[in-house]
């Protein structure tokens, strides 16, 4: 085993390719819009499991 070598087979931090500027802000608005995503998909749901059975309750009034 190398001096780089970890024993899972990965390599020590910092002893990789660095990123541009230009790959780090991409790869960080990639992350944040991912976010956003999993937060809307979480609410829709959590709207859909308040609202539904209230539009089910109202079809059946009328």
């Amino acid at each position: 085993m190398t001096k780089e070598q970890l024993p899972g087979g990965g390599t020590v931090f910092g002893m990789g390719r660095r990123k541009s500027q230009r790959q780090l802000a991409k790869a960080e608005l990639n992350q944040g819009i991912s976010h956003l995503v999993q937060a809307a998909t979480h609410a829709a749901r959590g709207a859909g499991a308040t609202v539904g059975p209230r539009v089910l309750a109202a079809r059946d009034q009328v």
